[in-house]
């Protein structure tokens, strides 16, 4: 299994903004739009209440990881992750436009909305008994299976036994 791990998690500078490969791959996107500036107090603000159809910006890094992992690893049929809810519903999405199979796990105390967004994508829900951090290592388990890979939003370190924060 391979993962993307951000090397600026731990205090190092951050990384330049993405190229215009990002950019062309995000506009190539199903109902992409570039994202509205409001004016509030006088300051404009990015409205990212509706990023390529969903309500949070979590689908542009989730898109772009699943394009990065296909591109290492086209034997993938299946994503997997762990949510507390945008993540998930935006790894379902990405898989979906993909024609991927996906499974989403979730923490045992999620509200089920968060659990009917995710489905209502294509993905299997799986409620894991216990924290979000089980969840994370559920889905990494899958993540070493054959034909599956894991789209993470945290850098998961297995030597320590869970996220790397």
């Amino acid at each position: 299994m391979s993962f993307f791990l951000n090397p600026y998690r731990r205090g190092e500078p951050a990384p330049l903004p993405a190229g215009d490969e990002v950019l062309e791959f995000h506009r190539s996107l199903p109902v992409y739009e570039p994202t509205p500036l409001r004016e509030l107090d006088g300051a404009l603000v990015k409205d990212e209440s509706n990023r390529l159809g969903l309500p949070a910006f979590k689908i542009l890094g989730a898109s772009w990881a699943v394009e990065r992992t296909l591109r290492e690893r086209p034997d993938v049929r299946t994503l997997c992750a762990a949510s507390a809810g945008n993540h998930g519903r935006a790894v379902a999405r990405a898989a979906a436009w993909r024609g991927l199979g996906c499974r989403i796990f979730l923490p045992g105390a999620a509200l089920p909305a968060r659990a009917e967004a995710i489905a209502s994508e294509g993905a299997d829900v799986v409620l894991v008994d216990g924290s979000y951090e089980e969840a994370v290592a559920a889905a990494e388990r899958m993540g070493k299976e054959p034909g599956v890979a894991a789209i993470q939003d945290v850098a998961y370190d297995a030597d320590a036994g869970g996220p790397a924060l």
